[in-house]
């Protein structure tokens, strides 16, 4: 198994054990931390919103 063929599935099960399937979870905990710098906030919007845009 490759590792773009395993990521996808190892990714979702550690997002639903330690988030609950909850995005907002996973980055309040990343704020919590005083990982997220104002920069990657930005990069995050930013790509949040051209996910929205391709979904259209």
């Amino acid at each position: 198994m490759t590792r773009s063929d395993y990521l996808p599935t190892e990714s979702k099960s550690v997002w639903q054990r330690l988030f609950g399937g909850s995005p907002r979870s996973f980055v309040a905990a990343l704020a919590e931390t005083d990982t997220l710098t104002d920069a990657d906030i930005d990069e995050l919007a930013a790509y949040l919103e051209k996910l929205k845009k391709e979904r259209k």
